[in-house]
């Protein structure tokens, strides 16, 4: 990773109409009740997103769910669905109206749709899915399971910034607010694996359980947060 982003840190450069460089940390995106519940709804989010990444070979082998050479390729069908998850989910929270016809979107659902919005759909999907996970038994529902899950969870995971754009009031800020999202989604990225592996010594039901229940709690953090932003007839 250093080595590939040696190419873009040589070659940026501050944009002529900065005066002077941008801050760090943005204390005043602490006061904004959206940016604040978002940033909670990333710590959830992250807390139980990789679970079925780090989990879901394990499972296949022990419930004999999967076999042979398939079980090598789950985490391939999992990052192969997250691969188009992220690319749609771009899409959509930028689609302008006059785009519906590209993706056979009815007008009024291109209307509402914007980053936040999106980012809460698949941030649902994602934790149903998760619940979903409790009832696979078989070949098949594991390799659904792993392009479903795969799919939406890499629209949780690019959507991020965007709504970050959305949240902040400018792009001076954006860069700051967007470095202090990662903190809460880095500090569920280090202990969701962990807590998860914990639980499952009780048992596979509250591992998925645990990670279903933490993305639903980002998906209503997230939708408050979008009620605070834009309210009900946004």
């Amino acid at each position: 990773m250093l080595a590939t982003l040696l190419i873009p840190l040589a070659l940026s450069k501050m944009p002529p109409q900065a005066s002077k460089p941008r801050r760090a940390f943005d204390t005043s995106a602490l006061k904004e009740v959206p940016f604040m519940l978002f940033s909670s709804s990333a710590l959830f989010g992250f807390i139980g997103l990789y679970i079925p990444f780090f989990y879901v070979q394990l499972y296949s082998i022990q419930r004999k769910a999967a076999q042979g050479s398939l079980i090598t390729y789950l985490l391939p069908l999992l990052n192969a669905g997250s691969f188009l998850g992220r690319i749609v989910s771009a899409i959509l929270s930028v689609l302008p109206h006059n785009e519906t016809d590209l993706l056979k979107i009815p007008n009024h659902i291109a209307d509402k749709a914007g980053a936040l919005n999106t980012a809460i759909i698949c941030t649902f999907a994602a934790s149903v899915l998760n619940f979903g996970w409790i009832g696979m038994k078989d070949t098949a529902g594991v390799i659904v399971f792993c392009i479903l899950y795969g799919f939406f969870s890499g629209a949780f995971l690019s959507l991020g910034p965007v709504v970050i754009a959305e949240l902040s009031p400018s792009s001076d800020v954006f860069g700051s607010r967007l470095s202090m999202l990662f903190i809460p989604a880095a500090v569920g990225v280090l202990i969701g694996n962990p807590i998860a592996g914990a639980i499952l010594k009780s048992g596979w039901i509250g591992l998925q359980v645990f990670g279903g229940s933490t993305l639903a709690v980002a998906m209503l953090l997230g939708s408050v947060a979008r009620l605070v932003k834009t309210g009900l007839q946004q």
